[in-house]
Formats: C-alpha cells, sequence, structure tokens
C-alpha cells in the first residue's frame, strides 16, 4: 500500500505539551518552544548603527547608557500576540506563577511577552554587563596571571565575506573599534595581504601575500572574525581568564546575539554544550562566531583538507573539533558577540570531505524546510552508513486490548519498513477483548512475529527487560503499540545512529495525530509544577511538526539527555552492559529518562533524529498516580543533582514556560565553561 501519513479524526484528540508516553502519562504539561526567527537580512551591514559599538550588548540606536543602567529612548519595540501554542503555554506558566504567589516573576514575564525586545536589552545588561564592579574584578584577575596572553584574531577577507571593498572597510573599522576598547589589550588583527583598508593601531597587521591564515600569528590562541562584529568590552577578557581557568581547553566559544540592520536586537543565540553531531547538521552556524582555538592546535588543523591560498572556516572548524575531542571543547554561556548576520552555512563540499576522512561510507546531503513565515532554513543530514551485514532488529512492543492501535501501526511496520532484517515482539499483558485476541493469534501465523503472553501487575520495565532476553536483535527497538511510522527508511535510520560507537539510545521525532511534535528529546528539569513534579521535558512539545528552532536544531540530529521509550534504539551490549531498564525502582514512569542517564555514565551519548518520524494515534491515560508520584520521587533522589543542569540546554532560557522565555536574570560573575 503506498506510504502516506495516516491521521486518523477518531484519535485527534490534542496531546499534553509534556514528556508523556503509554506508560508514563502524569507528566504535566509544559510549554512548547518558539519558532526561530527569520534569519537577517543578508544585505551589506547597516553604518547607522556603527555609534553603538561601544555599548553594552542588547543597545538600542537612540539609547543612553549608564553603567548598570539602561535608559531607552528609542520608540516602543512592537509587541508580539498571545496565541497559538506560545500563548496557550504563557497562559498556563502565569496562572501558576499567581496560584503559587510568584507575583514578582508575573510582572517580569508579562513584560517580557508584551515587550520582548524591552526586556531582552534589560536582561542581557543585567546578566551580560559589562558592570562596572565586574571591570575591575575582570583586570585584577588579568593581572594575577603568570604572562598575559596575547591573541591573534584572523579577519576574512572581502572573497569570503561576500561584501564589496568599501563596505567591508567599513564593517573592519566598527569590528577594530571594539577590539580597541578591550579590557584585555594584549591582541593582534591580521588583515588580508590586499585589504583595502589602513589603521593607525599597530595591533592591526596585514599578512604577506599568498601566506597562509595562520602563518605568521603570534598568539598562543587563535580567533576567526567577519567584519562588522563587534564584541562588549570584557569580551576578549572572559575567553582568556576561562582558558587559563581550564588549561585542557583546546576550543572556547559563547553565546551570541543576531541583530537587524538597524542594529536593533532580534533576540540572543543560547547554544548547548558541545555537540559533534549539531556542528555536522547547522553546518557551522552553530557553534557560531566567538570561537578561539589554541593555535598548535589549528595549525594543525590547516594542515588538512584545505585550498590552498584560501580558508574554509567551516572544514577548520571539523577538524579542529575531531583533533580536540569533545571533552576538550568547551562552552560559556554569555553573549559576547554581536553580529547582523548568522554565519552561512558551511559548503557541503567541507563536511563531505572531514566524513570521507574519518568516518567512511557516511554521506552528507542537504536538508531544507519553511517555517511558518515561509522563510527558508538550511542544515545538513549525516546518513551514517550500516555494518556491512545489517544487525538484526528486534522491535520489542507492549500492548493490552487495544487493537484498533495495534492493527496499523503492525500493518505498516511489517508491510511497508523498508529494512533487511528484524523481528516483531509482541508482549501481551493479559488482554481479553475477543477481537485483540483473534489479531494477535492471527500474528502468530505470520513470519518473522512472536507473540508473548504477559501475566501480573502492569510493569513496563520489567516487561521490556524480559522481551529484550527473548529477542534475536543485535539492536532492541522499544516501541508502542500506537506508533506508527511515516516512512519507509524509519528503522534504518534509528539503526544506522544506534551502531555507532559512542551512542547509546536514539529516538525519533514523534507526532500526534494533528500533526504537532509530542517527543523532541528530552531536557532535564523542563516542565512545570512544584518539586518533584518538575523533572523532565520534551523539547519542541506541542509545537508544529516543522518546527525549525534555534540554528536550525530541529532539522538537526542531535545529543540530548534522553530520549522517550515510546520509540527507543539501543544496541544490546549497551542495553546489556547498564543492566536494562530499573523494573523495581522506574517500573512505569522515568524509567527511559534514567536508563539514558546511566547509558551517559557509561560513555554512551542519546541521540534524538528528526529524520525518523513515528506518529503516536492516540494518547493514554492512566489512574495509577500514587504509584507515579512515587517514581517521581525516587527520580527526584537518583538524578535530583543534574535536574535544571542539563547540558543540552542553554542555563539562559528559562525551565518553566514557552520555549522562547529567558530564565530571569541572575548575576554572573567571571567566565563560567561547561
Amino acid at each position: 500500500m503506498p506510504w502516506r501519513h495516516r491521521h486518523r479524526s477518531r484519535f485527534s484528540r490534542r496531546r499534553g505539551d509534556r514528556h508523556v508516553d503509554k506508560k508514563n502519562p502524569d507528566h504535566p504539561p509544559a510549554r512548547g518552544p518558539q519558532d526561530a526567527v527569520a534569519s537577517p537580512d543578508l544585505a551589506s551591514p547597516d553604518l547607522a548603527s556603527s555609534h553603538l559599538e561601544g555599548a553594552p550588548l542588547g543597545a538600542h540606536p537612540g539609547s543612553v547608557h549608564v553603567p548598570g543602567t539602561a535608559i531607552d529612548a528609542a520608540p516602543p519595540p512592537p509587541t508580539r500576540p498571545l496565541r497559538g501554542p506560545t500563548g496557550m503555554a504563557l497562559v498556563r506558566a502565569l496562572s501558576r506563577m499567581v496560584a503559587q504567589g510568584q507575583f514578582a516573576d508575573v510582572a517580569s514575564r508579562l513584560w517580557q511577552s508584551l515587550a520582548p525586545r524591552s526586556f531582552y536589552r534589560a536582561w542581557t545588561l543585567r546578566r551580560d554587563g559589562p558592570r562596572r564592579t565586574e571591570a575591575g574584578e575582570i583586570s585584577v584577575a588579568l593581572a594575577r596571571l603568570p604572562a598575559p596572553p596575547r591573541l591573534s584574531l584572523i579577519m576574512l577577507g572581502p572573497e569570503s565575506s561576500g561584501l564589496k571593498p568599501a563596505v567591508w572597510t567599513v564593517a573592519v573599522r566598527r569590528t577594530v573599534d571594539s577590539l580597541a576598547r578591550q579590557i584585555h589589550d594584549n591582541w593582534e588583527l591580521w588583515l588580508p595581504a590586499d585589504a583595502p583598508a589602513d589603521f593607525r593601531d599597530p595591533r592591526v597587521k596585514r599578512r604577506g601575500a599568498g601566506l597562509p591564515a595562520l602563518s605568521q600569528v603570534e598568539g598562543d590562541t587563535v580567533a576567526l572574525l567577519s567584519p562588522g562584529d563587534l564584541l562588549p568590552r570584557h569580551a576578549l577578557a572572559l575567553c582568556v581568564l576561562a582558558m587559563a581557568q581550564n588549561p585542557d581547553t583546546q576550543i572556547l566559544y559563547t553565546d551570541e546575539e543576531w541583530t537587524d540592520r538597524l542594529g536593533h536586537p532580534l533576540r540572543p543565540v543560547l547554544k548547548p554544550a558541545f555537540d559533534p553531531d549539531l556542528l555536522y547538521g547547522s553546518g557551522g552556524v552553530y557553534p557560531g562566531q566567538l570561537l578561539l582555538m589554541r593555535t598548535s592546535l589549528a595549525r594543525r588543523a590547516m594542515a588538512v583538507g584545505q585550498t590552498p591560498g584560501r580558508l574554509d572556516r567551516y572544514r577548520l572548524l571539523l577538524e579542529a573539533a575531531h583533533l580536540a575531542g569533545r571533552t576538550h571543547v568547551r562552552h560559556m554561556p554569555r553573549v559576547l558577540l554581536r553580529r547582523r548576520r548568522p554565519l552561512p552555512v558551511g559548503g557541503l563540499a567541507a563536511l563531505q570531505s572531514f566524513l570521507a576522512t574519518y568516518h567512511p561510507g557516511a554521506v552528507a546531503e542537504p536538508v531544507t524546510e519553511k517555517d511558518a513565515k515561509g522563510d527558508g532554513h538550511n542544515a545538513r543530514r549525516v546518513i551514517w552508513p550500516l555494518p556491512e551485514r545489517p544487525p538484526v532488529v528486534s522491535l520489542l512492543m507492549p500492548t493490552r486490548d487495544r487493537v484498533e492501535m495495534l492493527r496499523p501501526c503492525v500493518e505498516a511496520i511489517l508491510l511497508e519498513t523498508r529494512y533487511p532484517a528484524f523481528e516483531l515482539v509482541v508482549m501481551d499483558h493479559e488482554s481479553r477483548d475477543p477481537e485483540t485476541l483473534e489479531y494477535l493469534e492471527a500474528l502468530r501465523q505470520r513470519p518473522g512475529v512472536r507473540v508473548i503472553p504477559h501475566r501480573g501487575p502492569f510493569n513496563f520495565a520489567d516487561m521490556m527487560n524480559r522481551a529484550a532476553v527473548t529477542a534475536a536483535g543485535e539492536v532492541l527497538v522499544f516501541l508502542n503499540d500506537d506508533m506508527e511510522p511515516q516512512d519507509p527508511d524509519w528503522l534504518r535510520e534509528l539503526v544506522s545512529q544506534a551502531v555507532r560507537p559512542d551512542i547509546g539510545a536514539v529516538g525519533p521525532k514523534v507526532l500526534s495525530t494533528n500533526g504537532a511534535i509530542m517527543h523532541g528529546g528530552i531536557v532535564l528539569g523542563l516542565g512545570s509544577g512544584p518539586g518533584a513534579a518538575r523533572l523532565a521535558g520534551s523539547r519542541f512539545a506541542g509545537r508544529p511538526g516543522d518546527t525549525v528552532g534555534d540554528l536550525g536544531i530541529g532539522l538537526c540530529a542531535h545529543r540530548v539527555s534522553a530520549v522517550a521509550s515510546a520509540c527507543m534504539a539501543i544496541r544490546r551490549s549497551c542495553f546489556e552492559a547498564v543492566g536494562g531498564f530499573d523494573a523495581e525502582t522506574f517500573p512505569v514512569a522515568f524509567n527511559d529518562v534514567d536508563i539514558c542517564l546511566r547509558l551517559e555514565q557509561a560513555g554512551y551519548a542519546t541521540l534524538w533524529t528528526p529524520h525518523a518520524v513515528l506518529t503516536a494515534l492516540e494518547p493514554y491515560a492512566s489512574d495509577r498516580r500514587e504509584r507515579v508520584e512515587h517514581e517521581r520521587l525516587a527520580f527526584l533522589e537518583r538524578w535530583g543533582a543534574a535536574i535544571g543542569h542539563d547540558r543540552t540546554w542553554n542555563p539562559g532560557l528559562s525551565l518553566d514556560g514557552p520555549e522562547d522565555w529567558l530564565a530571569l536574570p541572575g548575576l554572573v560573575h567571571g567566565p563560567v565553561t561547561r
């Protein structure tokens, strides 16, 4: 039968906005994230905002800036209507705050929702300064270093930036002016040999004609800049101190801010901790522009895959990150650079060349998606190879008296899945419905299908552990009985990711029948409610299925803290290495998050991929609330230290409310990296 999306109206009841599946039904609702803001216009930089060079990030033209305050003389920014999933999540979050007496938070959230630009200016001045007291602390910390390290900054030429020479010159002057105001003044800026600009500052130099970009630099640390990049006066100092405090750091990157043509901030770009898969998928838009690396590492990376006479930034970054290793790439979650547009997506040829060198058989292809506004977004997909003999896969599916759900899912899997070797193991938990029993009996007669009876109290974790023991597959896929694949290659995508040596669990994009995202990767601490209720929630929950997200993260396979066992693939060796699901502590709820966190402790990352899509045909309700609450408390006891400190979630983002909410700012002192 033809492959198509099957949205059955009789099952089209809107699903909750939280990490909810059939075995863990009682998570409270959470927020839906915002769609990606359209990328700024790619025309040449507007020169009218050049007077902002010394102002803190988040400043508006026409604003008067006093240290520690923001007196805004600009026209009020436009408001944002409170409608759609974000508006609904906002109303729910504000109602909870009022009920809990958090009236100060309510005022701040209303300010953020009704005047987001004004709120952001105050947020960034409060959080990222620079404040006069912190500037003094930074100067003292720099003076205590044994020797003031020199930073070598390399400016991309007009041909690499896509700017006309005259525009390039003016944009570079703006960048040089912001560098001249830095607290850390031991830097040098290298321009191309044929740069159409002259500067009196002796720290601005020209490299020799025909020489590689890194051949003449004198600093221990190097960074690439684009014309028009603006840095607050403490940016280089914080980066120097961060690398001095963590001497094993080979690469350091920060958050940044994108502005419109007039210099008005569109939004902060708040990034996760380092994720190599997001680097591949975003094409170098992540980890972004203000990125420092040790000069020795940069020279080693420069020697591979570069065209003579040219510098391919994306290829350099791919090579440097590979050479450094994931644990030596650190992120400082502070907004320390302003630029008028995101970096262009790196060349597909650069990624393909890198994959051919280090991951033979992997293939890169472009991904293009339009958001709700009709704006196009580009990303990259890496199609990972299967072993020469594709591993046998066991699909492990629990069920009970839901033949109207079970039948369409099983038929889609058996008749339309394009994978050479898999079996379906159905664990029947005491079904009594005659139609269900008749269908299960028919399934027993079909090749590649086994139906195993399971007796006793409902214990999802124990049921799946028992199914794994009887399974023949090298890869185990735990699958709810209401999950209907929407692409014939869904299983190949999950398996090709799961067999990678450093990957433990893999989860797909799961949609509800109305097309909204149900599971988009789990974030620890994301959610609502007090105490143990606020433990783990799904990113993008309730948002449209084609949501792009910041940095194009919705289009890219990327690493997350956990994925839902509504559909989860794990290599048998990994599953057995951590002892399977914890059936005693988490029989119903949180066993999927728990096993992912234990896999991470064992050295295996969890990955979410949007390139495998399934639809959940029906929500699931349960009356086991007391039991689930007990498991919430057990989860809090075991993993409480990790909740609210998810490395895949930027600490500048709120964990309670719509995903575009910023965390209420607290003072940030010194370089804090992760």
